[in-house]
């Protein structure tokens, strides 16, 4: 993977666009082709590093799938280039990754469940999930989390590989926390507040616990 900083993608972009200007129609149509996918990106790129008002480093090539990342050390904002193509799926990933950063700097950094939850709780949270179609230990839930807050800001990323669990497994914690005890556990995270999670996730499996001693839950 080579990393692209920003100040060098625009003048990359502005060397092709020279290029273009002067020598445009002597080439080639695939040549001609590559050098205006570098505009346009370029042309995303800075209007991306507006919305988010600083640098974004660009990543020539990344996982499949993955749209864009962070640095946790200098908690830098990649994107992958190919990304700008599309400049509404690039707006999202920003925003997801902006989010992730402020969860950073918030101090969270992963969570853990097995180790943030008291052990009847956890143990009551990873069979509701269980019962949802989701192993509790398999799902990442900070990108999970992170990415379910950005829907709720800037609309939903159909293109987003945490949506075929990580998003799934946070809603249905969401639903049960909103069934049991009326709050959102979303909204806890977009907080940057770990704890409160946990106590909202705590509060609904205890819940839970009782509504099954009594015969009142499924």
């Amino acid at each position: 993977m080579r990393i692209i900083e920003s100040e060098q993608f625009g003048k990359q972009a502005q060397t092709s666009e020279e290029i273009l200007r002067e020598h445009g129609q002597d080439l080639e149509a695939e040549q001609r082709e590559a050098l205006e996918i570098n505009v346009r990106r370029a042309t995303v790129h800075k209007s991306l590093e507006r919305i988010l008002g600083g640098s974004i480093a660009v990543a020539n090539d990344t996982e499949a799938n993955v749209g864009g990342f962070i640095t946790t050390g200098d908690r830098k904002i990649h994107i992958t280039e190919s990304v700008l193509d599309d400049s509404d799926l690039a707006e999202k990933v920003i925003h997801h990754e902006q989010k992730h950063r402020e969860h950073l700097s918030a101090g969270i950094t992963e969570v853990n469940f097995r180790r943030e939850l008291c052990k009847e709780a956890f143990g009551i949270i990873a069979g509701y999930l269980r019962e949802c179609g989701y192993d509790i230990d398999a799902v990442d839930f900070i990108e999970g989390f992170t990415e379910a807050c950005t829907a709720r800001r800037h609309g939903k990323n159909v293109k987003c590989a945490y949506n075929a669990k990580e998003v799934p497994a946070v809603e249905a914690l969401e639903t049960l926390c909103a069934r049991e005890i009326g709050y959102s556990v979303i909204d806890a995270f977009d907080l940057g507040n770990l704890d409160l999670v946990c106590e909202l996730l705590e509060s609904a499996a205890g819940v839970l616990a009782v509504k099954r001693r009594l015969g009142l839950a499924a």
